[in-house]
C-alpha cells in the first residue's frame, strides 16, 4: 500500500510540471523497449554519440568514429578540458554544479542541467509496493583497476559494461599473466604539488610499463587521510620476484614529485620494496 509521502511527493511534482513523473516513466519505458528490441540502445547509442560530436567541443573531432574510436575520459583530461565539456546547448551559467568525493585520486566539479539533475535526486523512488530506479552506481567498480585485471587476466572490464550497457552478454574469457604485476600508488608530504621528475626515464628503461598523474599541477598536498590524497600511481611488470624487487628500488631512487620550490615532497618510505 502506498504511503502518504507518495503521494504529497507526487502531488507537489505535478504541480512544477510533473519532471520526476516524466524521468521515471521514461526509464520505464526505456528498459521495456530494450528488453524487447535488442536493436534499441544500439540507436540509443548513436543518437548519443551523434549529439557530442554536433553539440560538444571535445567530442567534434570524433565526428562520424566508431564509438570505439572515442577516447576513454580521465578526471584529469575532464578538469584540464571542462568548458569543452559542456554542451553547446546550455548555458553555463544556468546548470548546476556537482562535486564528486575524490574517493579514487582526484575530486572535480561536474555541470548539469536540471533534467539530469532530476534523475540524480530521484535515484530511487518507493511506491510503497514497488521501487522504481532511475541512476544506479552508474560506473565501473574497481577505480583504475580495470588496468590491472586485463593485464592480469585478459578481462576488459570496461568493455564488459559496455556491452551490458548496450543489453549484450559479455564474453568472459581468462589468460592469466604469469608475470609479477603491481600497481603502486603514491602520497606526498604536504606541499603544492608542481611536477612529476624521472617517470619518463623509467618508462623508456622498462621499469615501468605506464605511469598516471592523478593531480593538476598547484594542487594543495595537505595530510594523507585517504585514497583522494594520492598523487600518482606507476606499474611495474617482471618475471621474478627478484626482477620486481631491483625494478623498485631504481624506481624508489629515481623518481621524484616535485613541489613548486623544486623540492622532493614524495614519501619514499611508503613505496613497497618487495626485498
Amino acid at each position: 500500500m502506498k504511503n502518504i509521502r507518495y503521494y504529497v511527493f507526487f502531488a507537489l511534482d505535478k504541480l512544477k510540471g510533473s519532471h520526476y513523473r516524466k524521468a521515471i516513466n521514461e526509464i520505464i519505458a526505456v528498459n521495456t523497449r530494450y528488453s524487447e528490441n535488442k536493436a534499441i540502445p544500439e540507436k540509443a547509442l548513436e543518437k548519443l554519440l551523434k549529439n557530442a560530436t554536433e553539440n560538444v567541443e571535445y567530442y567534434k573531432p570524433y565526428k562520424d568514429k566508431s564509438f570505439e574510436e572515442f577516447p576513454i575520459v580521465t578526471k584529469l583530461s575532464y578538469k584540464e578540458n571542462t568548458d569543452k565539456f559542456i554542451s553547446q546547448k546550455f548555458d553555463k551559467k544556468l546548470l548546476y554544479k556537482s562535486s564528486t568525493s575524490g574517493s579514487t585520486g582526484t575530486p572535480f566539479v561536474v555541470y548539469q542541467n536540471p533534467g539530469k539533475r532530476i534523475c540524480v535526486h530521484s535515484e530511487l523512488i518507493d511506491k510503497g509496493d514497488s521501487i522504481s530506479v532511475i541512476e544506479f552506481c552508474a560506473r565501473t567498480g574497481g577505480g583504475d583497476k580495470f588496468r590491472l585485471i586485463k593485464k592480469a587476466s585478459g578481462f576488459d572490464v570496461i568493455k564488459a559494461a559496455v556491452d551490458l550497457a548496450l543489453g549484450e552478454k559479455p564474453h568472459v574469457e581468462f589468460n592469466r599473466s604469469e608475470k609479477f604485476i603491481v600497481d603502486e600508488f603514491l602520497y606526498c608530504n604536504k606541499g603544492i604539488f608542481d611536477k612529476l621528475d624521472g617517470f619518463d626515464e623509467m618508462l623508456r628503461k622498462g621499469n615501468i610499463t605506464e605511469y598516471y598523474q592523478l593531480k593538476q599541477k598547484g594542487a594543495e598536498i595537505k595530510e594523507i587521510a585517504s585514497s583522494g590524497d594520492r598523487i600518482a600511481y606507476f606499474t611495474i611488470e617482471a618475471d621474478s620476484k627478484e626482477e620486481l624487487s631491483e625494478k623498485y628500488k631504481e624506481i624508489n631512487d629515481s623518481v621524484k614529485v616535485l613541489d613548486e620550490k623544486g623540492n622532493d615532497i614524495l614519501r619514499h618510505d611508503l613505496i613497497s620494496t618487495f626485498c
